[in-house]
């Protein structure tokens, strides 16, 4: 998953002791500035990010359909008898 990959990339930022800062923009897309590469300074970007809560709610409305989905009967039973006969997912 995309969101699991932009964790190792600032988890492996932070492991080399780089300065960064991290956000997404409501267009949907997550930046990460290394060292002093800073557009999020930049007006028009700032603008965007006072709007970034678009993205975010956009991400967990995505997810809403999953979620609702994984807890239909035949989904979340056969779920829940994995769970009990100790398979892992």
């Amino acid at each position: 998953m995309i969101y699991n990959a932009i964790a190792d990339c600032i988890e492996k930022v932070k492991e080399k002791g780089l300065s960064f800062q991290a956000y997404c923009l409501p267009s949907v897309v997550f930046v990460i500035e290394v060292g002093d590469f800073s557009i999020h300074r930049d007006y028009n970007i700032q603008k965007l990010l006072l709007e970034n809560h678009k993205s975010y709610l956009f991400s967990l409305q995505q997810n809403d359909g999953y979620r609702r989905f994984t807890t239909t009967f035949p989904v979340n039973y056969l779920w829940k008898l994995g769970l009990k006969l100790g398979a892992e997912f």
